[in-house]
């Protein structure tokens, strides 16, 4: 369900409503003269509320963001609220996925506690890599000036020449749109800071008997075995990526351009891990939007 529902055809669909909705909430600090606003409220409460809003309907409850910073603490609190929100029928007020995931679980009699635990564990991992990936890219950008006016005239470029505004570009945007070449930058940007700070354990089964070397040595790995590959280690590697702990924001922005194809095609770069990633397309669009919608008019 969740790869129909989060694959690249299906967000098409979703692209504008987030957009124009976290736009909604972003545009009145850029009118103010004086705004004081942290990283934390501007950037990740944003990116919580509009994104849920728009998946999950008007009906899901409105105050969970604060419990999914303190899940052990609020954990019965959450089940709860989570519980009366499946309890209710279907509805247009669901949204696209909450909708998806009511369906499921009707379909195949999932008890509730179950239905919340799949829910909140989605939710989870979608949101705790929307917030740490966008949190990361802001103070990459802001702490390296090139970088920022670089990905920001690049914005306003592609905004003013292909759509004559932010608001209509908004209106119109898709996943192909943020995919093309005139936002080479910003995509850069974004799968540079997701090199720099993903890190996890990327867990596979050999398909066949196979030798990796490791420092002039051969470790054979039967068929069947499971391995664990370190991530950050091959994120790491300098005769990979040259000056690898630096962040570099065009590193990604030279290859040449292929519609529906990664920038990082080719290259040992695993944030995705291989094949299809539950939020990895929800996660680069929607931080996409708040780049722009924030960038276009810092």
């Amino acid at each position: 369900m969740l790869d129909q529902c989060l694959s690249q055809c299906s967000m098409g669909d979703l692209t504008a409503p987030i957009a124009l909705a976290l736009y909604g909430k972003i545009k009145p600090y850029t009118q103010m003269k004086n705004a004081r606003v942290t990283l934390e409220k501007f950037l990740k409460e944003l990116l919580y509320c509009m994104t849920n809003l728009v998946m999950f309907g008007s009906r899901y409850p409105e105050t969970t963001y604060e419990d999914l910073r303190t899940p052990d603490a609020t954990m019965p609190e959450r089940f709860y609220k989570i519980a009366i929100y499946l309890t209710k029928d279907v509805s247009e007020e669901d949204g696209w996925l909450g909708s998806a995931f009511k369906r499921l679980f009707q379909d195949n009699n999932t008890a509730l506690h179950e239905a919340s635990s799949h829910l909140l564990t989605f939710q989870w991992g979608m949101h705790t890599n929307m917030s740490s990936i966008g949190s990361w890219l802001f103070l990459f950008l802001l702490r390296h000036l090139d970088a920022f006016l670089a990905v920001q005239n690049e914005i306003d470029k592609a905004v003013k020449e292909d759509f004559g505004d932010l608001e209509s570009f908004i209106a119109n945007v898709n996943p192909q749109t943020l995919d093309k070449p005139c936002f080479a930058l910003l995509t850069s940007a974004l799968f540079e800071t997701m090199r720099l700070t993903a890190i996890f354990v990327a867990l596979r089964i050999a398909e066949s008997d196979l030798q990796l070397e490791d420092q002039g040595e051969r470790v054979a790995v039967p068929k069947g075995e499971y391995v664990m590959g370190n991530v950050q280690a091959v994120h790491m590697n300098e005769s990979s990526y040259p000056d690898h702990h630096k962040f570099v924001f065009n590193r990604f922005a030279h290859g040449e351009y292929c519609e529906g194809r990664l920038p990082t095609e080719g290259q040992l770069w695993l944030c995705f891990a291989s094949g299809r990633h539950l939020a990895s397309v929800a996660s680069r669009t929607s931080m996409t939007w708040m780049l722009m919608g924030s960038l276009h008019d810092i």
